[in-house]
């Protein structure tokens, strides 16, 4: 997966539509990150991901922004972020 991401390269493939909003309601702050880590994955690469150790932490740190998820656990794995077990 790309690691270096611009600010427009963020907000192509990474802004969560409006309409993609209501789909993490009702879900805790860790799991609202990581559903919207898997479809925003899965828009860009027509697959889910195979590991979630992988997510730059960049991504995670937008993503997080983007939901106002200030309690996710978000760790460093090597080369990224790492969700903790959230589902």
């Amino acid at each position: 997966m790309e690691q270096l991401w611009s600010a427009e390269a963020l907000r192509l493939h990474w802004v969560l539509q409006p309409s993609e909003q209501p789909l993490l309601k009702g879900l805790s702050g860790p799991k609202r990150l990581v559903l919207g880590y898997y479809l925003k994955f899965f828009q860009r690469h027509a697959r889910f991901p195979n590991r979630m150790d992988a997510i730059p932490e960049i991504v995670a740190q937008f993503l997080a922004e983007q939901i106002e998820n200030g309690g996710a656990k978000v760790g460093h794995g090597s080369g990224g972020m790492s969700l903790l077990r959230a589902v």
